[in-house]
């Protein structure tokens, strides 16, 4: 007899037109109802059949969460738990795009994203048996905190507001005991001012301002700051307005060069971990700095390509998107 279980690909909330990859949770959870599934003493001589409607954004997505199982469970290689998709013609697979509505010029293969998972797993970032699935699906909560622990280093979250202008808006002092418990020793802000610094600093967790423009590229001096401030820190909270592009783009390039990273690979394993991550124009920033010679902490970035229409679009629609999917997080 042929016993049919759903599993779904569509838990991907988005923010504008991106559609994964899925996060972590849902590869963490697809990952263990397939062993649960494949351990049935009842199954043991049986194969198991997984399929999908043929839509490209959906068979990415399954391609994706299958590849993730064969890396995370059957102890493949990123090569090979993407290997057997390569050869589908033709290939029904779509390049995953930055969270707006503008269109994309950067695509982000699914295989680039499982790769960014394996270096993750490789680094001591995630694996099936220490992930807690309750706290990163309690953190991540826009309602709680709209936050995620990216690696042993980093934590990104959404700006804090001294004056909350909704239930998705927190106050800075909700995150002292969190960051506490996460061993947070300091915050970097890289928007402008909402909130006193005052609050963390009062309660022994450093504060550093290094603002730069939203949805743009940081200049090399707020790079070499960024990578002091890191030296000095045990472990760091990041934010921007959203906690996405400045964040992403920053903790990206120390990902790239303190973990021999790609590009594709560190943009693919934070937005596995915090969707959306990484912006525009970010996205050819990386990409170009992946061969950047470094001076300690300094090096000489390459110029950002020029578009502050796409820019303050980019930005527009990444505020508006945050406010439509929080409120399709709370129906």
């Amino acid at each position: 007899a042929l016993t049919t279980l759903p599993l779904s690909q569509d838990s991907y909330i988005p923010f504008c037109d991106d559609f994964g990859p899925l996060n972590l949770g849902t590869v963490y959870k697809f990952c263990r109802t397939m062993e649960g599934l494949l351990q049935r003493p009842d199954w043991l001589r049986h194969k198991l059949i997984y399929f999908c409607p043929l839509h490209p954004r959906v068979c990415t997505n399954a391609a994706f969460l299958l590849s993730c199982y064969m890396l995370l469970c059957r102890g493949a290689s990123a090569k090979e738990a993407v290997a057997p998709f390569a050869d589908i013609q033709p290939r029904p697979f779509l390049p995953y795009r930055d969270a707006t509505f503008v269109r994309s010029d950067f695509d982000l293969e699914f295989e680039s994203c499982v790769k960014g998972v394996d270096k993750a797993a490789r680094n001591g970032w995630f694996s099936m048996s220490k992930f807690d699935l309750i706290r990163y699906d309690k953190l991540s909560d826009p309602l709680f905190a709209d936050l995620h622990e990216l690696c042993h280093k980093f934590v990104a979250f959404k700006g804090p507001v001294q004056q909350g202008e909704g239930v998705f808006d927190h106050r800075p002092n909700k995150f002292v005991s969190i960051f506490k418990e996460l061993r947070v020793t300091a915050v970097v802000r890289l928007n402008e001012v909402r909130y006193s610094s005052k609050i963390f600093t009062d309660n022994g967790i450093r504060h550093y301002d290094l603002f730069f423009e939203d949805c743009s590229v940081p200049p090399p001096n707020i790079i070499s700051s960024f990578f002091d401030i890191c030296d000095r820190e045990r472990r760091v909270a990041v934010h921007c307005f959203a906690g996405l592009g400045r964040t992403g783009t920053l903790i990206a390039l120390w990902m790239m060069r303190h973990h021999g990273m790609s590009a594709d690979e560190a943009m693919g394993w934070l937005r596995v971990v915090r969707p959306g991550c990484v912006i525009g124009e970010q996205q050819h920033f990386l990409k170009s700095c992946e061969h950047m010679q470094w001076q300690g902490n300094y090096c000489a970035t390459p110029e950002a390509r020029k578009s502050s229409w796409r820019q303050s679009m980019c930005a527009k629609q990444l505020k508006e998107a945050m406010s439509n999917k929080r409120r399709a997080r709370q129906q």
